[in-house]
């Protein structure tokens, strides 16, 4: 992750018309260039990075440890809510930062 950061600033620095060449690149660039409300984007991405990579890993603790069971019986209705909560915090939250680049994307 440092890697792309250092990439990105040493980019946007020397070589900004790298990111006009597609509308994605040009969309990034506006997000990097305009800090608030748009690193929301980035910060929620992160948050979900490291959630499935939590989630993941205690679905592997359940599948290796089988005496955990009870514990991890009533966890499961934790999670869910904490999980649902969060996909609808994140909808939420990216629908704002859309409407805010101006972008809309049907959903069905």
């Amino acid at each position: 992750m440092m890697a792309a950061i250092i990439i990105n600033i040493l980019m946007t620095a020397f070589r900004p018309e790298i990111y006009d060449r597609t509308i994605i690149l040009q969309l990034f660039k506006h997000i990097i260039m305009n800090p608030f409300p748009h690193w929301g984007i980035i910060i929620l991405s992160v948050i979900g990075t490291l959630l499935s990579v939590y989630f993941a890993d205690e679905l592997m603790d359940v599948t290796r440890h089988p005496e955990r069971e009870k514990y991890h019986k009533h966890k499961f209705k934790h999670h869910l809510i904490i999980m649902v909560s969060l996909i609808v915090l994140v909808i939420i939250l990216y629908n704002f930062l859309l409407r805010e680049l101006g972008l809309t994307i049907p959903l069905f």
